[in-house]
């Protein structure tokens, strides 16, 4: 298991815990809103569809990416199961 810990004073902090390997994939509600719209004018087939973009994203990435936007730095502390 991984913990995720934010710091910017010794005494401000936030932790959240995970998996950081773990991938997700994010798609603007926009963009999903235009999808159905289409298919539903557009698809007439029994399969299923799956409406993505195709890149996924490990939640590493993510807190490194959104850590400048929020102002915080993230570090990275592996610990051990019980």
């Amino acid at each position: 298991m991984w913990l995720i810990l934010q710091q910017e004073k010794p005494d401000d902090y936030v932790i959240a815990t995970g998996e950081i390997h773990s991938v997700r994939e994010f798609l603007h509600v926009d963009d999903l809103a235009d999808a159905v719209v289409y298919l539903m004018n557009n698809y007439d087939e029994n399969e299923p569809l799956n409406i993505g973009t195709g890149k996924d994203i490990t939640i590493k990435e993510l807190a490194e990416s959104t850590s400048p936007l929020v102002l915080f730095t993230i570090s990275f502390i592996l610990l051990q199961s019980p």
